[in-house]
C-alpha cells in the first residue's frame, strides 16, 4: 500500500488588531482570543512604552508626565520593526520582553457555552485555511493606540475597535490607577505608574480623543479638545458618530456589555469579525 501523499502547508501570519480607549476591555478580550485561538502570539503595545526619563511631560499640566499622547507613548519605530518581523517570521524577535504578567488585571469571565461556539468558529476557519493550503500563524496586537500610526495600521488583517462609554471608562480607570509601564526589572523593584490627581479627565481621555480623531467624526459631539483646561469639570458625549473616512480604516466596531453577558457577546462578535477578515485574508493571494 503507498503511502499517503505529504502535503506542506503554507505559513501565513494574520494580525488581529484590538483597539479602544485605557479600560475598555481590549487587554481581556485580547488574552481570550489568544487563549482560545491555537498557535497564536499576544502582542502588548505597553510593551513598546518608552522609559520613564523619556516620556514628556504635560504642557497644560507641566507637573505631570503625559503617558498617553499617541505621538510619544509609544517608541514607534521599535513597534514597525517588531510587527514587520513578526509578518515576516511568525514570531517576535529574540530580545523582545513583555512585563505583562506583572500587571494586576481582574478579567471577566465567559461561560463554556460562548467558549465552545467560539472553538467551532476558529477550529472552521482553520480547516477553510489548510483546505486552500495554508496554515494561519495569528497574532493579536492589543492596545489603546493600534490605530494611529498608518504604518502599524497597514499590518492589521483584522482591526476591532471597543467603544465604551465615559462614566465606564473613568470609574474603570480610577478603581485600577497604577500601571506597569517599563522593564521586567524595573517593575520588579516596584518601578510602577500610578495616575495623579485627575489624571483620566486632563490627559487619559483628551489623548483617547487626539489619537481617534481621524477615525471618528466628533465634530458633532461635545468631546472636550485635548487643548482644553480644565476638562475634569466637564461631562463628555458618552456617544460618537460612526466611523468616517477609509471607511473607518477598516474598524469593526464593537460596544461591550457588562459582566459575563458582555463579555461573552464580545467575544463572539468579535471572533465572526475575524472570520470574516480570515476569509478576506485567505482571498488575497502571496
Amino acid at each position: 500500500m503507498s503511502n499517503p501523499v505529504e502535503i506542506t502547508l503554507k505559513k501565513r501570519v494574520l494580525l488581529i488588531g484590538v483597539g479602544g480607549a485605557s479600560n475598555s476591555g481590549k487587554t481581556t478580550l485580547a488574552k481570550y482570543l489568544h487563549r482560545l485561538i491555537k498557535n497564536s502570539t499576544i502582542i502588548h503595545l505597553d510593551d513598546f512604552a518608552p522609559a520613564q526619563h523619556l516620556i514628556p511631560y504635560s504642557p497644560l499640566y507641566p507637573d505631570v508626565q503625559d503617558w498617553d499622547s499617541p505621538a510619544t507613548a509609544i517608541d514607534w519605530p521599535l513597534l514597525r520593526s517588531s510587527l514587520a518581523y513578526f509578518k515576516q517570521t511568525g514570531q517576535l524577535p529574540d530580545d523582545h520582553q513583555t512585563h505583562d504578567h506583572l500587571n494586576t488585571l481582574e478579567g471577566v469571565s465567559v461561560g463554556e457555552d460562548v467558549k465552545n461556539e467560539v472553538k467551532d468558529l476558529i477550529n472552521g476557519i482553520e480547516q477553510k485555511s489548510r483546505k486552500e493550503g495554508v496554515e494561519i500563524v495569528w497574532g493579536i496586537l492589543d492596545g489603546f493606540v493600534v490605530y494611529w500610526d498608518e504604518d502599524v495600521l497597514s499590518k492589521l488583517d483584522v482591526r476591532i475597535f471597543l467603544r465604551v462609554p465615559y462614566a465606564t471608562l473613568k470609574s474603570r480607570r480610577e478603581a485600577r490607577s497604577t500601571y506597569v509601564t517599563q522593564s521586567q526589572s524595573a517593575a520588579a523593584a516596584g518601578e510602577v505608574w500610578q495616575d495623579p490627581p485627575n489624571y483620566f479627565d486632563q490627559i487619559v481621555y483628551p489623548a483617547y480623543v487626539l489619537a481617534h480623531q481621524s477615525i471618528f467624526n466628533t465634530a458633532s459631539t461635545d468631546h472636550p479638545s485635548p487643548a482644553a483646561k480644565n476638562v475634569e469639570h466637564e461631562e463628555p458625549s458618552t456617544e460618537w458618530t460612526d466611523p468616517v473616512g477609509q471607511g473607518g480604516k477598516g474598524l469593526v466596531v464593537l460596544t461591550p456589555g457588562e459582566g459575563q453577558a458582555g463579555m461573552g457577546k464580545c467575544l463572539l462578535d468579535s471572533v465572526k469579525a475575524v472570520k470574516t477578515g480570515a476569509e478576506n485574508f485567505l482571498s488575497r493571494k502571496e
